[in-house]
């Protein structure tokens, strides 16, 4: 019985003994090629993983630094080399179904911002306000929500509130992407480091 080779998409099956040499050389180069494709999206697939996963580390490890120098959201960060040739930027997007929980939270967040009085927890009160702010969609930012449970807040009714944030949403969504660049010498703008090999 002759072995079946695969041949096109019309045919998907033909005998050894009816295809051509160049057909066989045809479908061993897609076939190898293919292979090496394949292998060098799992390896950028776990360079991707790897990068995603240490920034993430370096952004929990500098927190307390982030909160005192800068308002805005974490789910876009931007990480420049110490000669700011090179810049890694990272975007976490998670999409979350939000239930009575965080109103909950909210509530009691706003009694202590309340009862703290002006001044207080001055710097904490600018990271609230913002973290409740809704998008041009009406979504909120659920990195900006989570931030508020770094902050060292010693008040028992703040405690509990960061337990029904907590458990306030399910992640349904997860996407997080990275980018890199290197700058250009002669104009200092930035030049994407492309892996994408339609624009090799």
């Amino acid at each position: 019985m002759d072995k079946q080779l695969p041949e096109n998409n019309k045919k998907p099956m033909a005998s050894q003994g009816s295809i051509t040499s160049a057909e066989q050389q045809r479908d061993e180069l897609v076939l190898r090629f293919i292979r090496q494709a394949k292998m060098l999206q799992a390896t950028i697939k776990t360079f991707k993983d790897c990068c995603l996963n240490e920034v993430d580390i370096f952004i929990d490890s500098t927190i307390d630094y982030q909160n005192k120098t800068t308002n805005e959201a974490m789910d876009d960060v931007q990480l420049l080399s110490f000669d700011g040739k090179y810049k890694i930027r990272c975007t976490f997007s998670k999409s979350i179904n939000l239930d009575k929980h965080l109103q909950i939270a909210k509530k009691l967040i706003d009694i202590c911002v309340n009862r703290w009085g002006k001044g207080t927890y001055s710097d904490a009160e600018i990271l609230i306000k913002d973290a409740f702010k809704v998008d041009s969609t009406g979504q909120i930012n659920i990195r900006r929500i989570l931030n508020l449970k770094r902050l060292d807040i010693k008040d028992d009714e703040w405690q509990t509130a960061m337990q029904f944030i907590s458990q306030s949403g399910q992640v349904i969504n997860n996407k997080n992407y990275i980018h890199l660049y290197e700058r250009v010498e002669n104009n200092g703008k930035w030049k994407p480091i492309l892996l994408d090999i339609a624009f090799l």
